[in-house]
């Protein structure tokens, strides 16, 4: 369960604060904003980050961003893409 909170969206940017549940067969996770320029990624083994600067797709309030989890050997377990309106 992926919870999302947009806060200080300007027209051009925002901050997104992404949480989700804690999963015990998780040992790290890759966030990241295909839609932001630059691409961003973050990299946490908590069950939550905030993403500075994420812009959305031109012309548009729509941000994509994605969140995935790997296990203790490094394989990917869950990939979850975020379609999120920005306003």
């Amino acid at each position: 369960n992926i919870e999302i909170f947009v806060s200080n969206y300007d027209g051009d940017s925002a901050i997104v604060e992404i949480t989700w549940n804690h999963d015990d067969k998780a040992t790290n996770y890759k966030i990241g904003c295909v839609s932001c320029n630059p691409n961003t990624e973050k990299f946490t083994s908590g069950d939550s980050v905030t993403l500075n600067n994420v812009t959305p797709f031109p012309n548009s309030s729509i941000a994509m961003l994605y969140v995935i989890a790997y296990d203790s050997e490094n394989k990917i377990i869950s990939a979850k893409q975020l379609i999120v309106n920005l306003n």
